[in-house]
């Protein structure tokens, strides 16, 4: 007999346990395009995100970097793919709200001390990372 496994396509519930109201914890934020300079990249519901000093927009956590990406800034809440141009996308951004920690999206190679720092940054914004 023959067997197969589904993956179904994830969902915000997969990843947000609890939020006081949707109305005040989530933000429809930009995340910026790359003008046709790259591949197109895709980033999933639960990618942790940072926010751009100089624009404003939201782009995935990267701790190496110093142009704000690197600081936690809240947890994005659609699946997105970067394109030429500049996307809306939904983005967790204040509490009270508890995110189920192990459906978190890091960048590739993060460190265990970045992880930690990134999560206390969400922490102080009220969203708790919390083991399911």
């Amino acid at each position: 007999m023959q067997s197969f496994s589904v993956n179904k396509p994830r969902t915000i519930t997969d990843v947000l346990r609890y939020e006081v109201d949707p109305n005040y914890t989530r933000e429809q934020e930009s995340f910026p395009g790359h003008g046709g300079s790259e591949e197109d990249e895709a980033h999933d519901i639960g990618t942790v995100v940072a926010k751009l000093d100089a624009t404003g927009e939201v782009v995935p956590l990267n701790p190496g970097q110093s142009d704000g990406s690197q600081t936690a800034y809240g947890v994005l809440l659609s699946k997105l793919v970067t394109a030429s141009a500049a996307q809306p996308c939904l983005v967790l951004e204040r509490g009270p709200a508890v995110v189920v920690a192990e459906t978190l999206i890091w960048p590739d190679g993060i460190s265990d001390g970045n992880k930690e720092t990134a999560l206390t940054a969400l922490l102080a914004k009220g969203i708790k990372a919390r083991s399911d």
